[in-house]
């Protein structure tokens, strides 16, 4: 079966005979930039004719995994309840609820939609137009919290603490979101439509996007 069917949040029993089935797995291997670096994106060809895709992922923490698979259940909880809210399910209001295959101890399958975007791509633009490259901002973080952590580093002991660490790489964040420019996302709205019926959808889907994420990251915080 085309994985992720048997996910259902709201208690029902899975249908195993109406679920699709994996006809074959295209030859095509895509490339997919993502925060954790470049996956590869596999495409499965569904028994309806129907493409589902999955970053395959690898190197990744045993521990980490389990807690992003329980992260991704709360997430298809809480969509159940958006769901049985007329108000919000008259918005549209939904949560990007991927799913999390693990294959090994360090790999695993996530679901992926190609037409989804990352905020990421907007500075990634903006940096191309500049000539520099898209890994700036990475090595620009990780210099500044090599700095920061060398400034809280024990003297005696050469240890950090868990706290002071927690603290370094915030401190770096902040830093570096200081030197982004402030127009860099309005520029990218305007790269992106070509009229301004287009911006209005653009700036309107964004801010119901924005709002449920931050709803979400207020809850687990």
């Amino acid at each position: 079966d085309v994985f992720g069917q048997y996910c259902q949040a709201d208690g029902s029993e899975p249908s195993p005979d109406q679920n699709v089935k994996i006809s074959r797995i295209s030859c095509d291997v895509l490339l997919a930039r993502r925060h954790t670096g470049i996956l590869r994106r596999l495409e499965f060809v569904g028994s309806d004719g129907s493409l589902s895709y999955f970053l395959l992922e690898q190197g990744v923490n045993p521990a980490t995994q389990r807690l992003e698979e329980r992260m991704s259940q709360i997430c298809r909880l809480i969509q159940v309840v958006l769901d049985k809210e007329f108000s919000l399910h008259n918005r549209n209001l939904k949560l990007d609820c991927t799913f999390l295959m693990p294959i090994s101890g360090h790999t695993r399958l996530i679901s992926d939609d190609p037409s989804n975007i990352a905020l990421s791509e907007a500075l990634e633009c903006d940096l191309e137009e500049k000539g520099q490259a898209r890994e700036l901002p990475y090595l620009m973080f990780q210099r500044l919290y090599s700095d920061v952590l060398l400034e809280k580093r024990d003297l005696r002991t050469g240890n950090v603490s868990r706290e002071d660490n927690l603290t370094a790489r915030l401190e770096a964040y902040s830093r570096l979101c200081n030197e982004v420019p402030d127009t860099v996302l309005r520029e990218w709205f305007f790269k992106m439509c070509q009229s301004p019926s287009d911006l209005f959808s653009l700036r309107r889907t964004f801010a119901k996007s924005h709002g449920v994420s931050s709803m979400m990251n207020y809850m687990l915080a």
